[in-house]
C-alpha cells in the first residue's frame, strides 16, 4: 500500500510538472501575441518541436504570415487605385474642359448672333448635354481620390 502511493506521488508530480510547463509556454504565446496585437506584425511564436502546443502555434504563425502578406498586397492595391485614379480623372477632365470651352465658344457666338441656328444645332449646349454630365463625373471623381475614399460608392452614371 505504501508502494501504491509513493507511484501515485511520482505520477501526480509528473502531470504537475506538465502542466507547468504548458503553462509556460501559454505565457509566452500570449506575450508574443500581445506584441504582434501592438503591431510588430514580424515577430513568430518559437516552440519546440514536439511540444504539446506546436501544431497550434505553426497555424497561429501561418495565420499571421498571410495576414501580413494581405495588408501588404491591400497596401500596393490602395497605391495603385490611387494612382488611377488620379491619372484618370486628368486624362479625362483635360479633354472634357477644352471641348466645353469650345462648346462655351459656340454657344457666347450665338448668344452674340455670330453664328446661325443651325450651326448651334450642331453643337449642343453644355448643361445639357453628356459632356456636361461627363465633366460633374470628373470632378466627383478627383474629389474621391484627393480624400483617398477607395472603398466609397461612387454615381458613376452618365445619362
Amino acid at each position: 500500500m505504501h508502494m501504491e502511493m509513493i507511484v501515485l506521488m511520482i505520477i501526480c508530480l509528473g502531470f504537475m510538472l506538465l502542466l507547468a510547463g504548458i503553462c509556460r509556454q501559454i505565457k509566452k504565446i500570449n506575450q508574443v501575441l500581445d506584441e504582434i496585437i501592438k503591431g510588430e506584425t514580424d515577430r513568430r511564436i518559437l516552440i519546440r518541436k514536439h511540444s504539446f502546443l506546436s501544431d497550434t502555434c505553426y497555424k497561429l504563425n501561418q495565420i499571421m504570415m498571410d495576414n501580413k502578406e494581405r495588408i501588404i498586397k491591400t497596401k500596393r492595391l490602395e497605391r495603385r487605385n490611387e494612382e488611377l485614379m488620379t491619372g484618370l480623372s486628368h486624362d479625362i477632365r483635360t479633354p472634357l474642359t477644352s471641348i466645353i470651352g469650345h462648346l462655351d465658344a459656340v454657344y457666347y457666338q450665338y448668344v452674340h448672333g455670330e453664328m446661325n441656328a443651325e450651326s448651334v444645332r450642331q453643337a449642343p449646349i453644355t448643361g445639357h448635354c453628356p459632356i456636361g454630365q461627363a465633366l460633374s463625373f470628373c470632378q466627383e471623381l478627383k474629389h474621391k481620390s484627393k480624400k483617398h475614399c477607395i472603398g466609397t460608392v461612387m454615381n458613376l452614371s452618365l445619362r
